[in-house]
């Protein structure tokens, strides 16, 4: 018998010696179990379709030196002084970000500069 069991019928048996009649276990119908399951699966999905944000992929600096250095989209590739540059001048929509130099590229943003070179995305 398990600890558990063990300690119910502890339990019980303590009301019987007190006098005391155990409590009556209430079974509730079989709808209103389904009411409050679906109620609380309609409420979830409900959560779920709120909070679904949708983050915009985003590309350090590196990954993009990298991608133009590895398709060779631009010969010679570009410096990463010159692409910090181009996120400054708003060629390169990027991320909020705080006083650092980190800038991390919005992936459309940069696919997007690709197409108007005239390479394949």
């Amino acid at each position: 018998m398990t600890q558990t069991a063990q300690n119910g019928q502890n339990g019980q048996n303590e009301q019987k010696r007190q006098g005391q009649q155990p409590a009556p276990v209430t079974i509730r119908p079989l709808s209103t179990c389904w009411a409050r399951l679906y109620k609380a699966q309609k409420t979830m999905n409900t959560t779920q379709r709120i909070l679904h944000l949708a983050p915009r992929p985003t590309l350090r600096i590196s990954e993009v030196e990298r991608l133009i250095r590895m398709h060779r989209i631009v010969t010679p590739p570009l410096s990463r002084r010159r692409i910090y540059e181009m996120c400054e001048e708003g060629i390169f929509e990027f991320a909020p970000r705080e006083k650092t130099r980190n800038y991390f590229i919005y992936e459309d943003s940069f696919l997007a500069w690709v197409e108007a070179m005239g390479g394949k995305v």
